[in-house]
């Protein structure tokens, strides 16, 4: 019997660490890195073979493009949450702002964070560490970005 194909209550040796540990467990509520996002946390329930000593999962076929689809699913929210957190934030305390005034402090070219939001552009990582550090510590994030570029009047002057 394959390791992808264990059934469950059967322990087999893994692949990787060569212990005796891989066991069928539920995936359901572990976290996984996927690129520049961490602790997704996997909201399906999916069985799958896995290491207790080292962690390995063993997936392929049908499960991998599952597995990978969840995850995908995960890493389009995070970053959509990003910019729909930023858009509150903006619309919210800085209603006198224009947003392409924004969009000059974030340095990307003009209805960019609207096309963000349509999802028709992706979110960088370092583009989305800017957002959530305007949406968690607005008046600190433009004072930091203020020392590298000069900050549009209104924003200028509610740091100040």
């Amino acid at each position: 019997m394959s390791i992808f194909q264990l059934e469950p209550g059967v322990v087999a040796r893994c692949l990787f660490c060569r212990q005796n540990a891989v066991s069928v467990r539920e995936l359901k509520g572990r976290t996984f890195d996927l690129r520049d996002e961490y602790d997704l946390r996997f909201d399906e329930s999916m069985c799958a073979p896995v290491c207790a000593k080292c962690g390995d999962i063993y997936v392929r076929g049908a499960s991998l493009r599952r597995f990978s689809d969840v995850l995908e699913r995960l890493y389009d929210e995070r970053k959509r949450a990003a910019v729909e957190d930023f858009v509150a934030v903006i619309d919210h305390d800085f209603s006198d702002v224009p947003r392409h005034r924004w969009e000059e402090v974030l340095g990307v070219s003009a209805g960019y964070v609207s096309r963000l939001q349509k999802g028709s552009r992706n979110l960088s990582g370092p583009l989305e560490v800017l957002m959530r550090g305007l949406t968690r510590a607005p008046l600190e994030t433009l004072r930091i970005i203020g020392y590298s570029r000069r900050l549009p009047a209104a924003l200028a002057a509610r740091v100040k």
